[in-house]
């Protein structure tokens, strides 16, 4: 069964073939937006008998500056839609389910938006896209 550190850099790298954003696979003291920041998972062990198969919910915390509030929105909309093979960060992720072979299954489950944010007096659109992961455990 892959790390914890494991699953979280195969999701990060298959985040990164979405070239018009900065993936950072840990929680970074300042992000730069557009970014998509690969959070902590929560865990479930106990999926099937014997700790069988594991589960990690992992939030990827979608950001773009708000510099120009329409572009932006524009953006996070390329960015969280369901297709878009170069531009949908579900998109990517979904195109190989087992994240590089590191894991038996992931999807992107759903997208939650939260109020426009501020880091480091830089205002940002964004929201939890929430990755599902599954591995397969001993």
């Amino acid at each position: 069964m892959p790390s914890i550190q494991q699953v979280r850099e195969a999701l990060a790298e298959a985040l990164d073939d979405v070239s018009s954003v900065e993936v950072y696979p840990t929680i970074p003291g300042n992000a730069n937006g557009p970014a998509a920041v690969v959070g902590f998972p929560s865990i479930g062990y106990h999926e099937a008998m014997g700790n069988g198969l594991v589960q990690y919910e992992i939030p990827v915390y979608v950001l773009v500056g708000r510099a120009d509030d329409i572009e932006a929105q524009g953006k996070l909309e390329d960015l969280v839609s369901s297709a878009g093979a170069t531009t949908s960060l579900k998109a990517v992720v979904e195109a190989d389910q087992t994240l590089g072979s590191v894991v038996d299954a992931s999807i992107v489950d759903r997208f939650e938006p939260f109020d426009v944010g501020t880091q480091s007096s830089i205002g940002y659109w964004g929201g939890i896209l929430h990755v599902r992961v599954w591995a397969v455990g001993t």
